[in-house]
């Protein structure tokens, strides 16, 4: 029995042995002069070169961030008087008239005057297109803000100290503008006269364009 148990014992290590030989075999080792298979996922090993260039690119990525974020930057309005779009009610000075208040847009870049009763505003922007005649002003009236279709119609013109002003028609709708140069650049005063309610009276907005200074 002794026998026995001796007997199995060694035929059980030399199972073992045999299998760990067998996998020995099977399992190539590296090769002297080659590298060793990496496991995936794994990261490459750092080299200065490698390093060196990540952070030129980091240097690059962040240099443009911040030329992107320089160039969205609006520019800051010009000091001292004058107008300017950034300014503040455009750098004018606009005084109340009864329940119409002046109205700074600073979004949109309008001053106006405004009435919680009126669904329309007495508008004021300041343009770059040459408006010097009515002529230039139909040409100009599809693309303008506050007028944006054709003009079929001059109904009244006449011409101010600083400028000039019209009564004109586009579509169904009658229109005051109130032209006024300033260097390169045209202040325009509108109001919609269109007959209906909330209409704004053609004397009010007469007197709140006329009324327009520039802040000094």
């Amino acid at each position: 029995m002794k026998s026995i148990g001796i007997g199995v014992v060694l035929l059980a290590f030399l199972l073992v042995w045999g299998c760990e030989k067998k996998e020995a075999e099977v399992s190539p080792t590296p090769q002297e002069g080659t590298e060793a298979p990496k496991a995936e996922g794994a990261k490459p090993e750092a080299t200065p070169e490698g390093e060196a260039k990540a952070e030129a690119q980091e240097g690059a990525e962040k240099a443009a961030e911040g030329e992107a974020e320089a160039a969205e930057a609006p520019e800051p309005p010009p000091s001292g008087p004058g107008l300017h779009e950034a300014k503040d009610m455009l750098g004018l000075q606009l005084k109340p008239f009864g329940k119409w208040k002046p109205v700074w847009d600073a979004e949109a870049k309008v001053a106006k005057w405004a009435n919680d009763k009126f669904i329309n505003a007495i508008v004021i922007r300041l343009v770059d297109e040459k408006l010097d005649t009515i002529d230039d002003l139909k040409k100009a009236a599809p693309n303008m803000m506050q007028l944006g279709s054709d003009i079929t119609k001059i109904v009244k013109k006449k011409k101010t100290p600083k400028g000039w002003w019209a009564v004109v028609k586009r579509d169904k709708e009658t229109e005051f503008v109130y032209i006024q140069k300033h260097d390169e650049k045209q202040l325009v005063c509108s109001a919609n006269l269109t007959k209906k309610k909330g209409s704004i009276p053609q004397k009010l907005a007469m007197k709140a364009c006329g009324s327009i200074k520039v802040k000094k």
